[in-house]
């Protein structure tokens, strides 16, 4: 039952920060990563935010008043509809949005902007509140929206210490391109319904089956009944809706490969994706076999680190295999195979885009 529950609260997390992890090391830190560190040096706001308050109603809060700021801006006195859809987001915000979060400003990092706002309207949508995460060990970046006026994007500043200016860029118009198709409403929209009554259901017969029909043989055989076939319901919806997340990753990936200006940045994304995340597993434990052969080939420990080593290589790539249909994300060779096939469509179509 906890499986089942837990399973489903992943499903709606993951759906509400939409995102899309990339691993890549640079030479050079890019610009972006530069100028937010300046921030954070020069800005007061920044520096308490991170320094002073920890109190996450009073984080919170802050995010409420910054976010409210930037609605002021747009310059005229909102209606009673468009107040009632500002509060909603700000709701939306207060839900989904981890607490360390700061707003942005455009004079904290005036070259991401302009790459966001470039991007933006290539894809004909409005610029997106942007989000820095004050876990300096999140290794992320996503958007969240409710339509296109209303939209977010958070950014984990490990990935932008770790990518190069293009490869950013890329990341960027990804991300941009979810909130362009709207797949993060209409992932929502499919979801919570049937999960939450899914839930429902599991815990409703998991206390029958605790509480009252042990003591009836029958009406237990009947109750587990249907308890298994509303787990494999779980199973199976968690198996199509992240089919369906794959085909929207796959969306977005085209969108964006349009709306670049090197179309192939975000291929070479995707090949260093592929070397540092897909084969992660085999990575760490070459390491470690090396580490083993290297320094322990005469201790007494080294034929048993490793069997312990195989071992948990070896179950480790099972569960992948097991757990792969459950991927939200197509994994990086496919990825970079459709991209690849997309660019060249696109650079016959358009000659210039070879040049």
């Amino acid at each position: 039952m906890k499986f089942f529950v837990s399973k489903t609260c992943v499903v709606l997390f993951l759906l509400s920060n939409f995102h899309i992890s990339f691993a890549a090391q640079s030479p050079l830190k890019s610009i972006y990563y530069q100028e937010i560190q300046e921030a954070k040096e020069s800005d007061p706001y920044i520096k308490k935010r991170k320094t002073d308050i920890d109190i996450p109603i009073v984080k919170s809060c802050l995010n409420w008043i910054d976010v409210i700021k930037q609605f002021e801006k747009r310059g005229e006195d909102p209606s009673f509809t468009e107040k009632l859809k500002d509060y909603g987001f700000l709701q939306f915000i207060n839900f989904f949005l981890p607490r360390d979060m700061i707003l942005l400003k455009e004079e904290n990092a005036p070259s991401l902007f302009e790459s966001i706002k470039k991007h933006s309207t290539k894809l004909n949508i409005p610029m997106p509140l942007v989000f820095l995460s004050e876990d300096e060990n999140l290794y992320n970046v996503g958007a969240s929206s409710i339509s296109h006026n209303y939209s977010l994007m958070i950014i984990g500043e490990k990935m932008l210490k770790d990518l190069s200016r293009d490869e950013f860029d890329a990341v960027i118009a990804h991300e941009l391109s979810h909130i362009k198709k709207n797949h993060i409403p209409k992932l929502l929209l499919l979801s919570v319904p049937v999960a939450v009554t899914l839930n429902c259901l599991l815990m409703f017969y998991w206390f029958k089956l605790i509480y009252n029909d042990f003591k009836n043989n029958k009406f237990y055989r009947s109750t587990a009944f249907k308890f298994a076939t509303l787990s494999l319901a779980s199973v199976a919806f968690t198996v199509a809706l992240s089919k369906v997340s794959r085909i929207f990753e796959k969306q977005a990936d085209l969108t964006a490969l349009n709306a670049l200006d090197d179309p192939d940045s975000i291929i070479k994304l995707m090949e260093k994706f592929e070397l540092k995340i897909d084969n992660k597993v085999d990575n760490e434990f070459d390491y470690l076999f090396d580490r083993i052969e290297s320094e322990m080939n005469d201790s007494w420990l080294k034929d048993s680190l490793e069997d312990t080593a195989e071992n948990n290589c070896g179950l480790l790539k099972f569960f992948e295999k097991i757990f792969k249909p459950m991927s939200f994300h197509p994994d990086s060779k496919t990825r970079k195979e459709y991209l690849k096939k997309k660019a060249e469509k696109l650079k016959l179509e358009l000659p210039f885009v070879a040049s």
